[in-house]
């Protein structure tokens, strides 16, 4: 007697694939960012895509300050999507503000095109214009009581957001010695003086090299000329 398994057992289909993203590109104020692929049997499929707001000079000068005074907010106005793929939803809809530190989570909903697709998905994240000055400082001045010292190779020219905080890194022993002390920095107007790395008060400690990170506020106008800062 001849026995058959052809009619016990079913050949299992393989899962038709609709759509299989190799990678999704994070398009955000001119860099990506990359985050897996994925695959739906679906043309319809959900997409979570996380993004965290986080800058480190932010949360070094929080450090120093020891307060939560310096907020570098990012406000994300829109996300879209390059074709062949069409955004239905996104869910928190934008704009939404977020402070440094702070996460969130957009679900977009995506619909993928008529025919089977496999390659890279698109995601563009719009960022608010800001209003930019252009700083021009033609040199960094250090004044130590009736000392002053001009930096050599200083010059600096930035286009900054308005009050927008930017560092500046000096050596210290162009003023002051091994087993000096700093209680204050004071900058001249219109810039305003936000922190140091090391934090105040700092003592000159190390013989061969001191270098101080100062944290400055630039001003909500344009601006050229120097940039003092006063050490006490």
């Amino acid at each position: 007697m001849k026995f058959s398994f052809s009619g016990i057992f079913k050949k299992r289909e393989a899962k038709k694939v609709a759509v299989r993203v190799t990678n999704i590109n994070i398009r955000w104020m001119g860099a990506v960012h990359t985050l897996p692929g994925l695959e739906s049997e679906s043309k319809e499929f959900e997409v979570d895509i996380p993004f965290h707001n986080r800058s480190e000079d932010a949360e070094k000068i929080r450090d120093a300050l020891g307060s939560a005074i310096i907020e570098e907010k990012l406000r994300i106005n829109g996300i879209t999507l390059d074709p062949p793929f069409k955004l239905l939803s996104i869910d928190p809809m934008p704009p939404q503000e977020l402070a440094n530190g702070e996460s969130i989570v957009f679900k977009l909903r995506v619909e993928a095109p008529e025919q089977s697709y496999s390659g890279p998905m698109q995601v563009r994240f719009a960022d608010a214009p800001k209003e930019k000055v252009r700083v021009e400082i033609n040199r960094v001045t250090l004044i130590r009581g009736s000392r002053k010292v001009n930096i050599e190779n200083s010059e600096l020219v930035m286009e900054l957001e308005k009050n927008q905080i930017f560092k500046n890194s000096i050596q210290m022993y162009k003023i002051l010695s091994l087993g000096d002390g700093v209680k204050s920095v004071n900058v001249n107007r219109p810039f305003n003086f936000v922190s140091s790395d090391p934090k105040l008060p700092f003592k000159v400690d190390n013989e061969n090299s001191y270098i101080v990170v100062f944290y400055i506020q630039a001003p909500d106008i344009s601006y050229a000329g120097p940039l003092e800062l006063t050490l006490t």
